[in-house]
């Protein structure tokens, strides 16, 4: 029997077997993913089995300022990782031993990105994907899957030699292995840290300095019909442009309100749709997803309810966004008539107030070239940077000390 055959033994089958399986599962996964992200279209909603219950919310982990390296997406990386792999294993029986070793040299990454990913969800976005834990949980099983492999296919290539009493193989070459996987699972490791350390927001200075930060609070711009979150009487205030069906938007209105309930913050939330219906930033031709064909109309619901009762808009607010997903024009408007006067609702709905509050809007965010939403306003100006839970808050408190001290200033001895 020749080296080939006597190392192909029944556990090197078997462990062959296993590695093609995890890859054909990885790629699946991993094609799943990138498939759903490139048919998401402008902004619409990521859709995947399993990732709306439980706690788990794929669309903030998929579409987060992690789930770029280098500007590059990861399922991009994944895809090149697959084809390493898939082109070292089709040809590790030619190459024995040494194809073997390089097969559990390539595949280490995988294990920095096994430690790096599932922490960033949890502690960072503090959003979890399923699929991505499971793609993740892939790949970690094929790295220690080769490493198996090349120690099955080391051990019994060397047992034959010795058997043919043929020099034996050196060691330097399982040594040098084990160094390079090393190196390159620290490589990776160093470079994901890295890549992902810079994600502080910044109040960015625009032209005509707090002129146009003016311009964007209701006070500054004249707007008698307010849609306001939060404490409407702190001096905090952030102005926040945003969609109802934008995801982005829900993730950041969310973390507004968890943080205005630690700390006093005014939320004037103002209105630019991701609807070319009403908002000429969008063309009918661009691919704005079907999702937010409605959102124009939804806002006009929400400025309904605030023109009936001002004071049941944030809660309504808050009602839009926690049920965005399979949100309807006909639910949203029975949802307020539920919680405002139903005929003071349906005469505001068109109402020139209404429709009047909804064009300054739009007209304010061309203005200010607010294409993407979220677009969050301070005192300092907009915030540029991922908004983030890790971020936000220490963005906000350094933002209103900033802004505080000076006040106190200039007008010394003041309480």
């Amino acid at each position: 029997m020749d080296e080939r055959g006597l190392a192909d033994g029944g556990m090197t089958r078997l462990l062959k077997a296993i590695l093609w399986l995890l890859v054909g599962c990885g790629l699946t996964v991993n094609s799943i993913l990138a498939w759903k992200l490139a048919d998401r279209g402008l902004d619409g909603p990521l859709v995947l089995p399993g990732c709306t219950a439980g706690g788990f919310d794929c669309e903030s982990v998929l579409t987060s300022p992690y789930s770029q390296v280098l500007g590059v997406s990861l399922t991009l990386w994944a895809f090149a990782y697959y084809a390493a792999v898939l082109g070292l294993l089709t040809i590790e029986r030619r190459t024995r031993p040494f194809g073997a070793l390089a097969l559990s040299v390539v595949a280490a990454p995988a294990v920095a990105a096994a430690v790096w990913f599932p922490y960033v969800m949890h502690a960072r976005l503090q959003e979890h994907c399923p699929w991505c834990l499971v793609d993740h949980a892939i790949n970690l099983a094929f790295f220690f899957t080769a490493v198996l492999l090349a120690r099955n296919v080391w051990r019994q290539t060397r047992a034959r030699r010795v058997e043919a009493l043929e020099p034996p193989l050196s060691p330097r070459w399982v040594h040098l292995s084990v160094n390079a996987a090393i190196l390159l699972t620290a490589w990776t490791a160093t470079v994901l840290v890295f890549m992902h350390a810079s994600t502080e927001l910044a109040a960015i200075p625009v032209s005509g300095g707090s002129a146009v930060v003016d311009r964007v609070s209701f006070a500054g711009a004249g707007i008698t019909l307010t849609t306001v979150s939060g404490d409407p009487k702190s001096e905090r205030r952030v102005t926040m442009f945003s969609c109802p069906t934008c995801s982005h938007c829900r993730r950041v209105h969310a973390l507004l309100e968890e943080i205005s309930r630690e700390e006093p913050l005014r939320i004037e939330m103002r209105f630019a749709p991701l609807d070319p219906s009403c908002n000429p930033v969008w063309s009918t031709e661009e691919d704005v997803a079907a999702a937010h064909r409605q959102a124009c109309e939804l806002v006009r619901i929400a400025l309904a309810v605030a023109a009936t009762d001002e004071a049941a808009f944030a809660p309504f607010a808050d009602w839009l966004y926690t049920n965005q997903r399979g949100m309807t024009v006909e639910r949203a408007a029975g949802e307020a008539r539920q919680r405002v006067d139903a005929v003071g609702f349906d005469a505001a709905v068109t109402s020139a107030a209404v429709s009047d509050r909804l064009e300054a809007d739009v007209r304010l965010a061309k203005e200010l070239d607010v294409r993407s939403v979220p677009r969050l306003f301070v005192a300092g100006g907009p915030l540029i940077g991922p908004i983030l839970r890790e971020n936000l808050a220490v963005t906000l408190r350094r933002t209103f000390a900033v802004k505080e001290g000076a006040h106190n200033e200039v007008a010394p001895g003041r309480d």
